[in-house]
Order: structure tokens, then C-alpha cells, then sequence
């Protein structure tokens, strides 16, 4: 079962997770973000014509300039909000 599903994801996704430390002298919280691991994915954009929160592509002009893009992320782990995900790759490695 696991061979059709890894078919299914033809792309690949670096993984990085934030992790929390205080300094010792300030107090202060430093946060870092340390790679984990590769996964198998399969990414596409989301296309939609409506004003909802999915849309793909939302700009925002005002006078600070804000482009927002979206992109779905298919994965056979899940994946929590505190990772972080970059580098996606199609199956020739090239970065998408």
C-alpha cells in the first residue's frame, strides 16, 4: 500500500523544526530552526477565483506592498506548525 501512496508523491520537501532556547544572561527566548529530515511530497498551488482566505495569489496594495501566495502540501506524515517547510523539489531536483 505505502508503494502506491510514495508513487503518488513525485516531489520532495526539506523539513525544518523551531526549537526554543534561553540565554542565560538576558533571559531572552532564542528561537532557531534546525533541519529534521527529506520528505516525500506532492506540492501544487491553490487556484481559486473567490476573496476566501484559499485564494492562491492575494496582493495587497496600501503603502506597504504585501504579495501572499499559497501552496498545498501533501506528505505521508503529518507535518505540525511548528515545522517548516522549504526546498521543494520536483522529481529531476530542480526547486519549484
Amino acid at each position: 500500500m505505502f508503494d502506491l501512496i510514495d508513487s503518488m508523491l513525485s516531489m520532495q520537501l526539506d523539513l525544518y523544526r523551531q526549537y526554543e532556547q534561553q540565554d542565560r544572561d538576558t533571559g531572552a527566548i532564542k528561537r532557531e530552526w534546525q533541519y529534521q529530515r527529506t520528505l516525500n511530497c506532492y506540492a501544487k498551488g491553490i487556484i481559486s477565483n473567490s476573496s476566501t482566505s484559499r485564494s492562491s495569489d492575494k496582493q495587497i496594495l496600501s503603502n506597504k506592498y504585501s504579495n501572499e501566495q499559497i501552496i498545498q502540501v501533501r506528505t505521508s506524515e503529518k507535518i505540525t506548525m511548528r515545522d517548516k517547510v522549504t526546498n521543494i523539489r520536483d522529481i529531476n531536483g530542480n526547486v519549484v
